[in-house]
């Protein structure tokens, strides 16, 4: 697959995860993207099965796969800016709007169960990187991928 040409490159710092993170942007679509690359080997295999499970994946609160680069383990992902359920819990967020906790813990539940029933995919999936750090808080998606996303 030819990745079109990048404009911008940020690294984004991460506390948890292994992909190195950047939001991009690319020359002929100046929307931002998210790209991973791998830092080690084992990442590599992780950014492939992302990639792969990705393609059966339509859910519409689940991140979006744009593109993938087999050779070089270069995955890009629809960039969300919202902050992270990791993030809200260690703020006090959570404790003090209960409510808004109960929602976003509710949207996520709804979403895994989707995934696990097959709603909106290709097959059932399981996610087996479900954390804190992946959900997006405050975003109309989900996301996924150890990723400030």
């Amino acid at each position: 697959m030819k990745i079109p040409i990048i404009n911008k490159q940020e690294p984004l710092q991460v506390e948890a995860g292994v992909s190195k993170l950047s939001k991009v942007e690319f020359a002929r679509n100046p929307f931002p993207a998210l790209l991973k690359e791998p830092r080690n080997f084992l990442d590599q295999i992780f950014i492939a099965n992302e990639a792969y499970m990705l393609d059966e994946v339509t859910h519409p609160r689940i991140r979006q796969k744009l593109a993938y680069d087999a050779a070089s383990h270069r995955l890009f992902l629809e960039f969300v800016e919202a902050t992270t359920l990791s993030d809200l819990v260690q703020s006090g967020v959570t404790v003090r709007e209960p409510s808004r906790t109960h929602h976003l813990l509710q949207i996520v539940a709804e979403t895994v169960a989707d995934m696990h029933a097959g709603i909106l995919c290709d097959r059932p999936i399981v996610h087996n990187d479900l954390k804190s750090i992946n959900v997006r808080a405050g975003a109309r998606r989900l996301s996924d991928g150890s990723s400030a996303d």
